[in-house]
């Protein structure tokens, strides 16, 4: 048995007779390891199995549907009904769920979440002494009344283009977000850029997603190229999260490195003795899906490579 074969075994073991997963195998489902796994099920097994997957998936998708909230939010597990940075996970499950069965069964619950987003923003703030970034600039941050950051607001602007509002002046917002916070020198942080003067330190996994945002860009634009550059100049990394979504974003730009199979199977062992080993083996299946998995969220027409 491969690597990948085990991950997807282990996956669908982990997940048993529950609605979804959630961050650790003894805990009720979360909205975001549910999405992901659901998400990395679909892009990684065949057209054979991809059926069985659907199932799965569309049972989640009618459980995030019974905690979905009257303005459309969705919070992160039954339990926790805010904050309200789930919401785009779920609205992305839906509607990949309708496209791939050729129906509109969370018609409603899609309608309801785009609109929740499409009004939902963060706190603008200042540029003042201590940032250097612009402050007011619309995106999305982690819980009402907040600054906006990467991570959310690129799970917002992948969620909302592909449920038909790409063209929507929040996403051109969200957009240019991204590239107002990318560093001077490459890469992203997780929203910061120069903070009293010092320029903080690039991450991998905050990288991975600003560029996951920024398809369709012009690759020769240094926020795209510095944030490649310095993915390139990181790999292979040991972190399960950080290497799946750096490999699966620098596919989108179709800049995969050769080894990255040989990187995901490395550190698969580790990530399957972990207490949070759903959430790590997604982000490893949804990187050797790679391909299916871009298409899934609309960063790649079907059949195509770029």
């Amino acid at each position: 048995m491969t690597w990948l074969e085990a991950a997807i075994a282990k996956l669908i073991e982990l997940r048993g007779d529950s609605a979804g997963w959630g961050y650790r195998p003894t805990s009720d489902p979360y909205v975001e390891p549910t999405v992901l796994c659901s998400l990395a099920l679909l892009a990684a097994v065949d057209e054979f199995d991809r059926p069985k997957m659907l199932k799965l998936a569309q049972r989640s998708a009618d459980w995030l549907a019974t905690i979905q909230q009257r303005d459309g939010a969705v919070g992160p597990s039954e339990a926790l009904p805010v904050p309200s940075w789930p919401t785009p996970y779920a609205l992305l499950l839906w509607t990949i769920c309708d496209e791939l069965a050729s129906r509109s069964d969370y018609a409603d619950q899609r309608r309801a979440a785009a609109e929740y987003l499409l009004k939902f923003r963060g706190r603008p703030i200042s540029r003042g002494n201590v940032i250097a970034h612009d402050g007011t600039i619309p995106g999305w941050p982690w819980a009402p009344e907040c600054h906006p950051w990467v991570e959310p607001t690129v799970v917002a602007i992948l969620a909302l283009a592909k449920a038909g509002h790409g063209d929507s002046q929040r996403l051109v917002d969200g957009r240019r977000l991204l590239r107002d916070r990318a560093l001077p020198s490459g890469g992203w942080n997780y929203g910061n850029t120069v903070v009293l003067d010092i320029e903080l330190r690039p991450q991998p996994g905050p990288t991975g997603w600003a560029l996951l945002g920024l398809v369709g860009d012009d690759p020769a634009s240094r926020p795209v190229w510095l944030g490649l550059e310095y993915l390139k100049r990181t790999m292979p990394i040991r972190a399960a999260l950080s290497l799946g979504l750096s490999i699966l974003a620098m596919s989108a730009w179709n800049q995969r490195p050769a080894a990255a199979n040989a990187w995901l199977g490395a550190v698969a062992p580790d990530s399957f003795k972990r207490s949070d080993v759903a959430f790590q083996l997604g982000f490893l299946v949804l990187a050797a899906g790679a391909d299916k998995a871009l298409e899934l969220l609309g960063l790649r027409a079907k059949g195509g490579k770029g």
